[in-house]
This record gives C-alpha cells, sequence and structure tokens, in this order.
C-alpha cells in the first residue's frame, strides 16, 4: 500500500513539475508570462512594477505601481495587444456587468480617460478585447505547425511619465497540448 502510495506522489509531483515549465491553465492552452506563471511574473524598472492579477481567455488584469516620486498616467487610448497576429485596442472591463448584459453606464463606443496614479501607489487595470481571443487556441496550433516556434502575443502598456509617453511591453508565450508534446518530444 505504502508503495502504491508513493508511486502515485511521484507521478503527480512530475505532472505538477512539468506543467509549471508552460505557465498557467487558461482555457484549453497554458499561458506563460515571460517564461513564467502569471502569479509570479513581475516587471520592474525605475518607473513602475507591474504584476498580473487575473489571466483568462479574453481578459488580464495588470497591477501597475508607480515607484517615482512624481504622478503616472496611465492611457487606455495608447495601450493594446498584439493577440493571434493582430493588434487590438485595450478595452476597459472594470464594469464587468456592463459587458456581461450589454447595458451600458456610458456610450459603448467610448474611450476611457486617462488614469492618474499617485506616486508610491498602484492601480489595477482590467483589459481585455472585444475584436479576437487575446489566447486563441485554434491559432497557438496553426502559428507552432507553420514557424516551429512557440506562439507569442504581448500587451503593450502605454504610460505618461515625466511628460513622455513609455511602452512597457509583456509578452504572453502560449502552450497547447499539442505544442507541449512536440516540445516534450524534441528534448
Amino acid at each position: 500500500m505504502k508503495k502504491i502510495l508513493l508511486i502515485t506522489c511521484v507521478v503527480l509531483a512530475a505532472f505538477a513539475t512539468s506543467a509549471q515549465d508552460y505557465g498557467q491553465s487558461v482555457g484549453s492552452l497554458n499561458v506563460a508570462v515571460d517564461g513564467k506563471k502569471a502569479k509570479d511574473y513581475v516587471y520592474k524598472d525605475g518607473d513602475v512594477e507591474i504584476t498580473i492579477s487575473r489571466l483568462a481567455v479574453n481578459q488580464v488584469d495588470f497591477n501597475i505601481k508607480n515607484l517615482t516620486d512624481k504622478p503616472i498616467d496611465f492611457f487606455w487610448t495608447d495601450s493594446y495587444f498584439i493577440a493571434s497576429g493582430r493588434s487590438t485596442a485595450f478595452q476597459n472591463s472594470g464594469n464587468a456587468m456592463e459587458l456581461l448584459t450589454g447595458v451600458a453606464g456610458k456610450e459603448i463606443n467610448s474611450t476611457s480617460p486617462k488614469t492618474r496614479i499617485a506616486p508610491g501607489t498602484y492601480i489595477t487595470i482590467k483589459t481585455s478585447s472585444k475584436e479576437t481571443y487575446l489566447f486563441d487556441f485554434n491559432y497557438a496550433n496553426k502559428n507552432y505547425k507553420e514557424t516551429g516556434n512557440t506562439p507569442e502575443n504581448a500587451a503593450i502598456i502605454a504610460l505618461g511619465i515625466d511628460g513622455e509617453m513609455k511602452e512597457k511591453r509583456i509578452n504572453f508565450q502560449m502552450y497547447t497540448s499539442r505544442i507541449i508534446k512536440e516540445l516534450k518530444k524534441a528534448r
């Protein structure tokens, strides 16, 4: 009985370890953020620290912390995703009930104004795309088959820092079970 329990634990640990190599499960694929699970990802430079608080098939929530001693602006209209070979604008998904019901508290096509981030504080921006899935299973498989490379999407976050617009790029790698199988075979 002890042997069966030990073998089961070893097998489960092996599966858990191999899954960590390929990020976080998001629907029918795994997504890594610059090679890490979303919860472990941190982008940090002298201006900001960016982490991810939620990752789903069509939504990414970013926490952006201002590390400077001056206010920073986040620009909705200049931030965008590169997803499945397309460039698509950030959509503010902070009002989830409006998105689900289709009943808007403001004009549907209006854009969110810039958001100010005070020194030493952070904001959470809830983003999605109304044009395409952010993490598309079919695109990932097709892209991998055609190029042999792990498909990569990105979020470009536009910030106003010291009167200048600066873009921060966050890269996402997509792994389907087919891609993972091919990568393991190549090892």
